[in-house]
Parts: structure tokens; C-alpha cells; sequence
């Protein structure tokens, strides 16, 4: 299950020329947990993300991001941002 925040990492390691155990040592965890945010079979708790940041030299706001693209959209989220967009277009036609 590879998700897009996998695939991002995966990019910015091979950016820097990471191999897995330097993206790792970087992020201060085990290589067995760099492996499993590379294969998106897990995702880093916030401590980590903000150690991942660090080591990338990315804010901390950009590693979320990318694990928010992960996640499914709120129940109701849809009827929401329809609703919003109603409101905008009356909002609009006044």
C-alpha cells in the first residue's frame, strides 16, 4: 500500500541520495520504520514528523500536508464544502 506520502519521502530521499538507513539516522528511528513510511504501511507519529522536517529541511507544516493528502475526508465533508459553495455563489450574486 503505497499512499502519496510514501512516494513524496521516497522522492526527497533519492533527492539527497539517501539509502533507507540515512533517511533513518536522519529522522533518529529505527531503519525498520523508515522502511515502513517508504512503503506507506505506516506514518510518523508527530514527533517524528517534526524530526523528519529537520532532516529535510522542510517546515514541519509541509510534512503534515503530505500526510493529511492520506487521509479520507471527514464524514459530511462533502455535503459541507457544497454548502459552502452555495453560500459563496449567493454571496456573490448580491
Amino acid at each position: 500500500m503505497t499512499t502519496e506520502f510514501a512516494r513524496w519521502l521516497a522522492e526527497e530521499s533519492q533527492a539527497r541520495n539517501w539509502r533507507q538507513k540515512d533517511l533513518a539516522l536522519a529522522a533518529g528511528v529505527s531503519q525498520q520504520t523508515a522502511s515502513r513510511w517508504l512503503l506507506g504501511r505506516s506514518v510518523p507519529t508527530v514527533r517524528s514528523a517534526q524530526a523528519l522536517a529537520g532532516a529535510l529541511g522542510v517546515p514541519t507544516d509541509e510534512v503534515v500536508g503530505r500526510l493529511a493528502l492520506d487521509q479520507p475526508a471527514p464524514v459530511g465533508a462533502d455535503e459541507e464544502l457544497a454548502a459552502l459553495r452555495r453560500r459563496v455563489a449567493q454571496l456573490g450574486a448580491e
